[in-house]
């Protein structure tokens, strides 16, 4: 039983057969056995070291940014105000909010609170890093 949860040690579970316990540890046995859930095509290493190199090649195909284009004060003024959106809100997504909803939310609002957040905070940091 090494490297398993205390959950599943005989010093916890109960030794009544037919337990929730025991039924709970066999199904943890089982599980350990088969496959937790079935390959997919898109976690394969080959799919994923092709979807990397691909990646890289459009990073690579794009020359120059797009703020080449505009002046230079103005391509500078953009960069630092999405640099700076991007930090401040990694930075207080990470250690203010995050830490301060954690401590005084019930799990499961701080759950379904992240679930709503977490798309937002992703698209405004991916739109500040494009403009980047």
């Amino acid at each position: 039983a090494a490297g398993r949860s205390p959950l599943f040690t005989s010093e916890v579970m109960s030794s009544k057969a037919g337990s929730p316990a025991t039924a709970l540890a066999a199904e943890a046995s089982s599980s350990e056995e088969g496959e937790w859930t079935k390959a997919r095509v898109w976690n394969t290493k080959l799919f994923r070291s092709a979807a990397i190199l691909a990646a890289l090649g459009a990073a690579g195909y794009v020359s120059g940014s797009p703020l080449a284009s505009l002046p230079g004060k103005t391509a500078a003024t953009i960069h630092l105000l999405s640099f700076g959106t991007w930090f401040g809100t990694v930075f207080y997504t990470t250690f203010i909010a995050g830490i301060t909803m954690f401590k005084n939310l019930p799990r499961k609002t701080f759950g379904r609170l992240q679930s709503k957040l977490f798309p937002k905070y992703f698209m405004l940091s991916a739109v500040a890093i494009l403009l980047q």
